[in-house]
């Protein structure tokens, strides 16, 4: 008490100093609890882009998968039609041989 009396503008001073203190420190519990908000929410975000990234990488792979059983199919259709492309070949060479030779035969 006797500071009070005697430095009054110090014990003031003091008191302002410690109350800007508690404001200070609050201030900064509150910064860090929303702090933890926006953190929390920035997780939260990341972990649905992870989740998603994670179905289209899934769904990349399969339509890779189904691509390249298209391409084997394909390569299939082809060594079956360049086949059937031969087998027309020699049978209309058969047929234009056989037609010869039936008319080679009328004509004797």
């Amino acid at each position: 008490m006797r500071d009070v009396r005697e430095q009054p503008r110090v014990v003031a001073a003091k008191v302002i100093l410690a109350v800007c203190l508690v404001a200070v420190g609050f201030a900064i519990g509150v910064l860090v609890a929303a702090g933890d908000g926006t953190s929390k929410a920035s997780h939260l975000h990341l972990v649905s882009a992870r989740h998603a990234l994670a179905g289209r990488q899934a769904a990349l792979a399969a339509a890779r998968a189904q691509v390249v059983r298209a391409n084997a199919t394909i390569r299939a259709d082809l060594g079956r039609i360049q086949l059937l492309r031969n087998s027309n070949q020699r049978l209309r060479r058969e047929l234009h041989v056989a037609r010869q030779t039936k008319r080679h035969r009328g004509r004797h």
